[in-house]
């Protein structure tokens, strides 16, 4: 049976993964969802609610979109480099997921390119010369001193995305297409309801809240911090989370009971 469940707020629990991205929607579990965290991670989840689900979401985030490594990284992308490790098939997928990416949102807008990388042997005593000029001193040139090389893979595996403008396509869609709220803003407390079993809201630093029936925290290396808008009670309970340690390391929190978003961004 169905439950009376308000506006679009209802997902199966026996839906698999269907990689064909042209699917039709299917409704989300929660109307008032909110993302702790700007970067590509709290982005991506907001951008797939929306383009998957047709539901919308708020990002709070005390600096904006892309604040940190997600705006700064260089975007770089393989296909294959951990292939038999156990993220294998998450990297490769989040390497087709890119490709997918750049098709909808538009490779231009995100400076996705294809491209081949390569190692190269440098010999220690050579003769070759940088070029001069003291911002160029520290840096090792590729050019000289080339004893040797080879090709670490080519355009079919190797590719390379602008993550800030990344970032702001994904963001742009989330906005335009269902209304999604960005928040500047630092949260301070998650507010659960009367029996402290579901999450109603959270506290911004200011004072002011936000009404959320789930709350999903993408916030990297900052993430550990959210242990402690639940109280000392509940922050006991949970194990300490490392954003740097594990790659985006993102928690969702509801009744209560966290489980992790294990998101790979090569």
């Amino acid at each position: 049976t169905v439950p009376n469940l308000p506006k679009k707020i209802l997902i199966s629990s026996r839906i698999k993964v269907n990689h064909n991205r042209r699917k039709a929607k299917t409704m989300v579990a929660y109307s008032k969802i909110v993302i702790a965290g700007g970067g590509v991670i709290g982005n991506s989840i907001s951008y797939y609610l929306a383009k998957r689900h047709g539901a919308s979401c708020t990002i709070i985030d005390p600096v904006g979109i892309a604040p940190a490594a997600s705006g700064k990284a260089g975007g770089f992308l393989a296909k294959d480099w951990s292939e038999g490790s156990p993220i294998g098939e998450l990297m490769s997928r989040s390497f087709d997921l890119h490709a997918e990416q750049a098709d909808d949102l538009g490779a231009e807008k995100i400076d996705y390119r294809r491209l081949e990388a390569a190692a190269v042997m440098m010999a220690s005593n050579g003769s070759g010369r940088k070029p001069a000029g003291k911002k160029l001193e520290g840096v090792e040139w590729a050019d000289v001193n080339v004893v040797g090389g080879n090709i670490l893979g080519r355009e079919d595996t190797i590719a390379q995305v602008h993550p800030k403008k990344l970032c702001e396509a994904m963001w742009n869609y989330s906005k335009e297409s269902v209304g999604s709220k960005l928040i500047l803003g630092k949260i301070a407390e998650a507010i659960t309801d009367s029996d402290n079993k579901r999450i109603i809201g959270v506290r911004l630093e200011d004072g002011s809240t936000v009404d959320a029936d789930a709350l999903i925290v993408a916030c990297g290396p900052w993430t550990d911090g959210a242990r402690s808008w639940f109280g000392s009670e509940v922050e006991d309970k949970m194990p300490r989370m490392y954003g740097i340690k594990v790659t985006f390391y993102s928690c969702y929190f509801s009744t209560m009971v966290y489980f992790t978003l294990n998101c790979c961004y090569s």
